[in-house]
């Protein structure tokens, strides 16, 4: 990833810019900026679209999580129901 003005971007192969899409374990909005925490309606990786949350430390959410006290299960970043 690379800081640009206090926010952090992402660049796949070939140099072009990562937006709207979960890419290396992170939620990268239209922008292009990283995914502050809270819920996005999203694509991952696998072109799979889906509710993800992006954790505090900015990561996507992965395996089972308590948020706002709800267990919820995610796959791929992806939330399973």
């Amino acid at each position: 990833s690379l800081r640009i003005d206090g926010k952090d971007y992402a660049f796949a192969y070939g140099g072009k810019m990562v937006s709207d899409r979960i890419f290396n374990g992170c939620y990268y909005l239209k922008s292009g900026e990283k995914a502050t925490q809270g819920w996005y309606w999203t694509k991952n990786e696998y072109d799979q679209y889906g509710w993800t949350y992006v954790l505090e430390n900015g990561k996507v959410a992965n395996g089972v999580h308590v948020i706002d006290g709800v267990e919820y299960g995610f796959k791929y970043g992806i939330w399973v129901e």
